[in-house]
């Protein structure tokens, strides 16, 4: 299907919402092993090209100084484009997450092959909501000769307690990258605080990232000339963690008032908390409690634990809870 070009969006994922001039987004990286989805609701039951689909994320979810509890999956040319409103025919705010047009890779023979599905996980304050392309193929390659040999997988997480997003790559094979990246070697990162449809132009400050695309920067510009894309596909197992710059408008029990070092850990934790503290919960990524301790020592053994993301809540004596998150390499 023939696509229509847009100047900061050549396809992709992107969450749009009413966003704050004033705040940015911090990026950082990790590894994490990728695991596909499991018992998760399949979105698609025919092939996709530029699919629509109403998406509950399962909880209040604050982006920038909006608050939002579903997305919108939508047709406006683009493979995998996430909206948090239905009526794109004004201005409105935008962040574009992943720059790739994709499309299912069974499209041309009518036979889906890359199944969309997002599911909700872990208990109420802990819970995640993780959306998923799985063997997506890229327009490029399908419309150049009509086979697909190129694929991407890759999930978005989005974190209830610290209202933290992720971008999460799995395997992949980008053999075409000027196809697949529209001309690119890599592909676009870009975050718009304020954009107009009509114009298809930002407003004001945009973020985007560039350099090495296993440990990208996060660059602010004003002038659409400057941005460029990563260089080279994120590896399996590739994180990018996205946070606001400020944690202005978090409520208290989410802002972290200890800190973990080191961070990301390998065989112990060290919690600083300046307080008493009456109890400590280890959680893993999906908000399941692994362990619960009425003893504060101020150091925590990562000994039996995987590879991955954890969280640590403190219940403090004067009735606070508070969470923070770390990585165990």
């Amino acid at each position: 299907m023939k696509r229509t070009k847009y100047t900061l969006m050549a396809g992709g994922v992107l969450l749009t919402s009413a966003l704050s001039f004033g705040q940015m987004l911090s990026v950082s990286t990790f590894t994490d092993t990728y695991a596909d989805l499991t018992g998760a609701t399949v979105l698609n039951t025919d092939v996709w090209d530029d699919p629509d689909f109403t998406v509950p994320i399962g909880f209040d979810f604050p982006f920038y100084e909006d608050t939002v509890n579903q997305f919108f999956i939508s047709s406006y040319g683009l493979g995998a484009y996430i909206t948090t409103t239905e009526d794109l025919t004004d201005t409105t705010y935008a962040g574009v997450w992943y720059g790739p047009d994709l499309m299912d890779r069974g499209y041309d023979a009518g036979n889906s092959l890359s199944p969309i599905s997002y599911i909700t996980t872990g208990t109420a304050g802990n819970r995640i909501f993780k959306l998923e392309y799985k063997n997506a193929g890229f327009y490029g390659d399908i419309d150049d000769d009509g086979i697909s040999t190129d694929f991407v997988n890759l999930q978005i997480w989005l974190y209830e307690v610290d209202h933290v997003m992720e971008i999460r790559f799995g395997s992949s094979n980008v053999t075409q990258p000027s196809l697949d990246y529209d001309g690119a070697d890599g592909p676009s990162f870009i975050f718009v605080p304020n954009y107009d449809f009509n114009t298809s132009m930002p407003i004001g400050q945009f973020q985007f990232l560039n350099g090495d695309a296993n440990n990208p920067t996060m660059n602010t510009e004003t002038s659409v000339a400057l941005v460029s894309n990563v260089s080279g596909t994120p590896q399996d197992g590739r994180v990018y963690r996205f946070a606001p710059a400020s944690t202005a408008g978090l409520n208290s029990a989410s802002v972290p008032t200890f800190k973990l070092y080191p961070n990301p850990a390998s065989d112990v934790l060290y919690v600083d908390y300046p307080g008493k503290v009456n109890s400590i919960e280890l959680l893993d990524a999906t908000g399941k409690v692994i362990s619960t301790s009425n003893v504060f020592t101020g150091e925590v053994s990562l000994a039996e634990l995987t590879a991955g993301v954890y969280f640590i809540t403190l219940y403090t004596e004067d009735g606070q809870k508070t969470m923070s998150r770390f990585v165990k390499k």
